[in-house]
């Protein structure tokens, strides 16, 4: 559920009810809460990373 979450987060930022649902009935709110803050918080490292280009290509 964890994975499913965090893949429609990442590739279409929209989440279906579903796979909300899902989550929702495996963690308590606070858990789930958790987990976006997570995942919203690397998605936005990885993308600041990616417009700065900054990587392991450059060296």
């Amino acid at each position: 559920a964890v994975l499913a979450y965090t893949d429609q987060m990442t590739i279409g930022v929209a989440v279906e009810d579903e796979v909300f649902g899902e989550l929702k009935n495996l963690f308590k709110e606070r858990e789930v809460v958790e987990i976006m803050a997570t995942v919203a918080a690397y998605n936005c490292v990885g993308r600041f990373l990616v417009a700065l280009d900054v990587g392991e290509k450059n060296t």
